[in-house]
């Protein structure tokens, strides 16, 4: 198999052998772009494209984990969180943790609230079905 686009073009390649050299290139090009999208997925949030999911990983991903897990804070995906215990540690900032009722508002704390009980919806679910 040749690569190509990795080296330069010979005057004496037939047009069809430039073809079939192209076709594998792109080909091998997104083998390895699927590829990539299949291992970077692991560890990720569920719902990360909707609103609580940016707000989540602009605000909290980077204490708690890209995947809500813990890192430096702890795991949010813990069934013990209620709504109330959530919005009043984004209100009150326990321990380390900043507050957050200043810099974002009643509408997006609650936002962060609704994804991160639908993380415990979504895990749950996960569970039943494996067993």
């Amino acid at each position: 198999m040749r690569l190509s686009f990795l080296l330069p073009q010979l005057p004496s390649q037939d047009l069809s052998s430039r073809y079939v050299s192209s076709c594998w290139s792109i080909g091998l090009f997104l083998f390895c772009a699927l590829l990539l999208n299949a291992c970077s997925s692991e560890g990720t949030l569920p719902n990360a494209d909707s609103r609580g999911g940016k707000i989540f990983t602009a605000q909290c991903a980077r204490c708690h984990g890209s995947d809500a897990r813990g890192g430096q804070g702890p795991s949010l995906r813990s069934d013990t969180l209620s709504a109330e215990i959530i919005e009043d540690a984004l209100i009150e900032g326990p321990k380390s943790m900043p507050s957050f009722a200043k810099s974002l508002s009643e509408i997006d704390r609650g936002t962060i609230t609704d994804f991160i009980l639908e993380l415990h919806a979504l895990d749950k679910e996960e569970k039943e079905k494996t067993t």
